[in-house]
């Protein structure tokens, strides 16, 4: 009797502690993936169910060893602490990514946790649902065989589930030495399960043909029957235009009738409705586009056509731009310098000319850099964007606002100018262009960079600092001619005719061009220049960051990153390389 009851009271604590299901709450994850909130025992519990009996078989894709370039990251990062384990879908549609916690090695140095701070696809609204972790990227899920949820298949696992035009995915995860940023290529997983379904929807539209549930039909026949009343073919309604994102698109519309529809055949292959009229249908599109015939018949062999055209959305370098980290000079903790003023001009769209792209946005995000990195109060800011940065106010700025505010021998005086420049007729002066400038007045409607200096040197500053995001080789930041009819310039203005007691940083040597940095959208110069400033050129570690730190800091990614771009960009500097710019707390 003793063991009896034994045997009972164990078999109770078994069903009490085990069957999730009756003590759960079920949430239905991509049409395919059950999620159980368990509440006897230990994390969520994940199954995956079929909703459709068409496609009841689960599908499964794992990379082989062969697949190098299926994941990438920077392994200076720390090896992730999840391991990418298989791909599952039931209709192709809808794929389940399946990762597992592999908490990295043994070693003492591993860090691993199982946690995850984003998820995210160059591909737009590809990513459909996800599962397996909380609000905080904790995984505490596992998979089980069924719904019982009794055999755990895998152990601390997190789903995502993407559409079938998904190929790129990077999740930024915990490694073994802190965070990394993973990326996947998922293109041969689309391959290899976009072929087996395509193989399982062709073997089930054959058996609905012969159950007589799609009537294929080359042309009427004396099976049709005949009304006096109904001469109109069925409604089609599909657009006539469409574009594909990738190679392939998903063709879905409504055929509709008041009567009857008897067959409806896409590019002479027969295809499903449902009650409503509605169908979807996957398609191949090659780089040259596609066009799609669609036909519809009805009972009285009214007959209805359409002709689709696809084209393929043509993938260009500028599709496929890579953004830069986006600057935030509140991250900067620099000392005040409550003696220092700074001057700031930036024009984008001038008045004449062709526009200089970004520089306005280079101003405005400079003024902040002024104050955060430079320690300038703010009202002791003078910013000139766009139409403010006219002819007559730069004049007034530099000739009443400066001589104002400049006390002799205290004060450090900054520049900032992001625009156009050109060199004169004689080729020995150096102008600036203001937002009214007119080229071929160019010494009446510009500001000569070397009579800025003087007047500023005219009120005795203890510094003079200045930063110019411009060229003078007649070009503009995208390539073009600023006059229509100038020839190629061959600068002859020595560089070594700024004055000894002005630091110099310009964008670029003679005849090159100052570029512009699309990945940022703002100009290279400038954005280099502003990172620089955040921190990035304090080279030595010591808390300062000098004229000569940062002008290596430039000097090193403006060359590289133009190099990319098939140009050539040295910035330049002239002046007190030990000048200490920034002094970080």
């Amino acid at each position: 009797m003793r063991y009896f009851l034994k045997v009972l009271y164990l078999s109770l604590i078994f069903l009490v502690g085990f069957n999730f299901n009756a003590f759960s709450e079920k949430k239905i994850i991509g049409d395919m993936i059950v999620e159980d909130q368990v509440k006897y025992g230990s994390g969520t519990g994940l199954y995956f169910q079929p909703t459709d009996k068409n496609f009841n078989k689960l599908l499964e894709w794992t990379p082989r060893y062969s697949d190098k370039k299926f994941m990438s990251y920077d392994e200076s990062a720390g090896n992730p602490c999840f391991r990418f384990l298989r791909a599952n879908t039931y209709d192709g549609n809808k794929i389940a990514l399946i990762f597992k916690y592999s908490g990295g090695s043994g070693s003492q140095s591993n860090t691993c946790v199982p946690e995850l701070y984003k998820i995210s696809s160059p591909q737009n609204d590809t990513i459909l649902e996800t599962s397996g972790f909380d609000s905080n990227g904790k995984v505490d899920s596992h998979l089980y065989y069924g719904p019982s949820l009794i055999v755990i298949e895998e152990y601390r696992i997190f789903i995502v589930i993407v559409s079938n035009l998904l190929t790129d995915l990077c999740i930024k995860q915990a490694s073994q030495s802190g965070v990394v940023d993973v990326c996947y290529d998922f293109s041969k997983a689309q391959e290899f399960l976009g072929k087996i379904v395509q193989q399982r929807i062709n073997a089930v539209k054959e058996r609905e043909i012969a159950k007589g549930n799609i009537v294929d039909i080359s042309e009427p026949s004396n099976n049709f029957e005949i009304s006096n009343k109904d001469k109109i073919g069925p409604n089609i309604n599909i657009p006539g235009k469409l574009i594909a994102k990738n190679d392939q698109i998903i063709l879905s519309g409504q055929i509709t009738d008041e009567n009857q529809i008897s067959s409806v055949k896409i590019d002479n292959e027969p295809i499903t409705l449902d009650a409503k009229g509605n169908f979807e249908m996957a398609l191949y599109v090659p780089y040259d586009g596609l066009k799609v015939s669609v036909e519809a018949i009805d009972k009285f062999a009214n007959k209805s056509s359409r002709v689709i055209v696809i084209e393929r959305e043509e993938i260009t370098q500028s599709n496929n731009i890579i953004k830069l980290p986006s600057l935030n000079p509140t991250k900067v903790n620099a000392k005040e310098n409550n003696k220092a003023i700074a001057l700031i001009i930036g024009i984008t769209n001038y008045k004449n000319i062709p526009l200089a792209i970004y520089a306005d946005k280079d101003a405005k995000m400079f003024s902040d850099f002024a104050y955060r990195s430079l320690g300038v109060s703010r009202d002791k800011i003078k910013l000139l964007i766009n139409e403010t940065a006219n002819y007559i106010e730069i004049k007034k700025t530099i000739k009443r606002w400066l001589q104002n505010e400049i006390s002799s021998g205290v004060t450090d005086v900054y520049v900032f100018f992001a625009g156009h420049g050109l060199v004169s007729e004689n080729q020995k002066d150096l102008f600036l262009l203001p937002y009214d400038s007119e080229p071929s007045l160019l010494e009446d409607t510009s500001i000569k960079r070397s009579e800025l200096f003087s007047i500023i040197s005219e009120n005795n500053p203890k510094t003079i600092t200045a930063f110019f995001d411009t060229c003078y080789s007649g070009l503009t930041r995208e390539n073009k001619m600023l006059i229509a009819s100038a020839r190629p310039l061959q600068i002859i203005a020595d560089e070594n005719t700024v004055p000894v007691n002005i630091n110099l940083l310009t964008a670029a040597a003679n005849n090159e061009i100052a570029n512009g940095l699309d990945e940022a959208e703002h100009g290279m110069f400038s954005y280099f220049l502003m990172e620089g400033l955040s921190g990035n050129a304090d080279m030595d570690n010591n808390k300062s960051i000098t004229l000569g730190e940062l002008h290596t800091y430039l000097n090193k990614k403006v060359k590289d990153k133009s190099i990319k771009i098939g140009r050539q960009q040295s910035p330049q500097l002239s002046g007190n390389k030990d000048k200490v710019l920034v002094r970080l707390n």
